[in-house]
């Protein structure tokens, strides 16, 4: 009797241990998703101040109102893929060179952190 309330608790604390290491890596995945939308924002606002587009024109271009564009450039709101493509389109950047300069960014800045 003694045997199967040991065996129990061992598998409650392992339960317990692998709930708790799950709960890490969704903490850690929401993390690393925000931190992504934030960089895809700046790489996005960079690029639109390169061309010389105010942000209010350039929402009003786009079809989008100006507190959308602003929140997708501070990381605030999801963009999604479609919308992505009509910014991007409208900028005239390609697809793969602003993933790729978001991935340099990601990777400095995970450097920066010592990850």
């Amino acid at each position: 009797m003694q045997e199967k309330g040991r065996r129990e608790t061992r598998e409650r604390a392992q339960l317990l241990k692998l709930l708790r290491q799950s709960r890490e890596r969704e903490e850690c995945a929401e993390d690393d998703y925000r931190q992504l939308l934030q960089v895809m924002g700046e790489v996005l606002a960079e690029a639109r101040a390169a061309r010389g587009f105010k942000q209010q024109d350039f929402a009003a271009c786009c079809g989008l109102h100006k507190t959308t564009l602003c929140r997708m450039e501070r990381g605030a709101r999801d963009v999604n893929f479609r919308n992505l493509c009509l910014l991007l389109s409208r900028l005239d950047v390609e697809l793969d060179d602003f993933f790729s300069e978001v991935c340099r960014v990601r990777r400095a800045l995970k450097k920066l952190e010592g990850k």
